[in-house]
């Protein structure tokens, strides 16, 4: 049985090793010129802390080992089904399989706005962009980095430790990271930054962008404008979905798929941040390796079943830990600070349970809180 597994990411690489262990023949393709790499790690690369060998996976040696064609630099084009298997085209070369795993993952969003190409605005994608942005972290350079996640403000953290880069991030929301933290840790992990040389403005956005002489110009909604010499946004990611709809799969949000990983168009698995689960789609590692195992294995005859690890945050920087598990501050809520020996832990409690815990850089607090989540907490604060 011949298997191409399209998409080389965390998800890609891990199918392809459970479907050459099931004795597959399996063909890895790759967009990207490099071997497969951490993709969380590239702002390590970004920023000068990483050496580009130091993320790879693994050399080209282990995937010659298993018996996996590694065909980099290969965007696949197109998909056709001919009898019972695939015509997988890539780089104008037709490859002839049984089965397919598509594990195309996510990209970067980009609205409108930052659509049009220019030389001082990029993302933070792929390994080709933080050799780019590397060079330009020159003494002197004024970065702002749009986008207050944990991709934005990783990028933050490491450019301003580069000697003479000031760094600024702009977030459109009233603190960083809204989705996963209350207002109370949002505010400590502001001040963290902040103690770190990162400029932070919230309740910002842009409106347009100007070209000026040796800078980019900003234009904020508010009437005000920063201008900087390098521009990185980081608004988050979307499934890439192209592939799939040119095989005719069913779509949402992400590729929808069943227990096994499987498809709506049979022989036809997908796996990481390109698929939909429980209506969502999700760009965490670990799912994205667990997928990869089941969806690899199955499509080489295995039975296996996907079960999610589930959606929490847990990021961790040199200098820096954020953890967060549950709610972040829904309506009707309210927070308690629990003592801890260093850092901040605090409790999200609604209707008189646990419904969610978040930590900066206390990890043991957060730990004992987290087992917890949905047991009752009676109003003297004794239930945790």
């Amino acid at each position: 049985m011949r298997i191409a597994v399209i998409g080389a990411g965390h998800a890609g690489v891990a199918a392809a090793e459970a479907a050459a262990k099931q004795g597959a023949e399996v063909v890895l393709f790759s967009a990207e010129s490099a071997l497969p790499y951490f993709r969380p790690r590239i702002v390590g690369v970004a920023v000068g802390r990483e050496a580009e060998e130091a993320i790879l996976f693994h050399p080209r040696e282990w995937f010659e080992a298993r018996g996996i064609e590694l065909r980099l630099g290969s965007p696949v084009e197109s998909v056709e089904r001919v009898d019972a298997g695939f015509v997988v085209r890539a780089g104008g070369k037709d490859e002839r399989v049984d089965r397919l795993v598509l594990a195309t993952g996510a990209c970067p969003f980009t609205p409108p706005l930052y659509a049009t190409k220019r030389e001082r605005l990029s993302p933070l994608w792929t390994l080709a962009d933080a050799r780019a942005l590397s060079a330009k972290l020159v003494p002197g350079t004024r970065l702002c980095v749009i986008g207050g996640g944990i991709l934005g403000l990783e990028l933050a953290l490491g450019a301003a430790a580069r000697p003479g880069v000031s760094v600024t991030v702009v977030e459109r929301e009233d603190r960083l990271m809204r989705a996963q933290l209350s207002d109370l840790v949002s505010g400590a992990l502001r001040d963290n930054l902040t103690r770190r040389g990162v400029e932070v403005v919230t309740n910002a956005c842009v409106e347009r962008f100007e070209e000026v002489p040796g800078a980019l110009r900003l234009c904020f909604a508010d009437g005000g404008v920063r201008e900087f010499e390098q521009v990185v946004y980081a608004l988050g990611a979307r499934a890439c979905l192209d592939l799939a709809r040119v095989c005719g799969l069913e779509v949402g949000r992400g590729v929808r798929v069943d227990g096994s990983l499987a498809t709506s168009v049979e022989g036809v698995w997908a796996c990481g941040d390109v698929v939909e689960v429980d209506g969502v789609t999700r760009s965490v590692a670990l799912e994205a390796v667990k997928q990869g195992r089941v969806a690899g294995e199955n499509a080489a005859g295995g039975k296996a079943v996907y079960r999610s690890v589930g959606a929490a945050l847990s990021y961790r920087h040199p200098d820096l830990e954020i953890l967060a598990i549950g709610a972040a501050q829904p309506e009707g809520s309210r927070l308690r600070e629990v003592p801890t020996e260093k850092g901040l832990c605090v409790l999200v409690i609604q209707d008189g349970l646990l419904v969610g815990v978040q930590a900066l850089d206390a990890r043991e607090a957060f730990r004992q809180h987290e087992k917890r989540l949905g047991q009752a907490v009676d109003g003297a604060g004794e239930g945790v």
